[in-house]
C-alpha cells in the first residue's frame, strides 16, 4: 500500500512506510477546480456543494465500496496540496522524460 495508512479492504498489508520506505508515498486523488476569475461567491457555492455532496451518506456509500476516502480541503488547503505534489512529481515527469499524448 502505497498510502499513508493501511487500506480497509486489506489491513494485513503493510503500507511502504512499515516496509521501510518512508517516502514512498503515492494516492489516487481528485479535485475540483475553475477557471481563474471566477468571482469568489460563485467559487464559495461550488466549494459548500462539493463539501456537502462528499459528506452525503449515498457517496460516503460508494466510496467505501471502493476503499476510497474523501478529504475535503478549503480551496486554500486544495491549492497548497496541488503545489506540493507538482514540487513531488515534477522531478520524476522530467527524470523519465513523460509526455502527455
Amino acid at each position: 500500500m502505497t498510502s499513508a495508512t493501511r487500506s480497509a479492504a486489506l489491513p494485513d498489508v503493510p503500507t511502504t512506510g512499515e516496509a521501510g520506505f518512508k517516502t514512498v508515498l503515492s494516492d489516487n486523488w481528485y479535485g475540483l477546480s475553475a477557471l481563474a476569475g471566477v468571482p469568489p461567491d460563485v467559487l464559495d457555492k461550488l466549494h459548500k456543494a462539493a463539501v456537502a455532496t462528499l459528506r452525503s451518506a449515498e457517496l460516503k456509500k460508494q466510496f467505501d465500496s471502493q476503499d476510497a476516502v474523501p478529504s475535503p480541503m478549503t480551496p486554500g488547503e486544495f491549492a497548497s496540496f496541488v503545489k506540493a505534489e507538482q514540487a513531488k512529481w515534477g522531478p520524476v515527469v522530467v527524470a523519465t522524460g513523460a509526455k502527455l499524448e
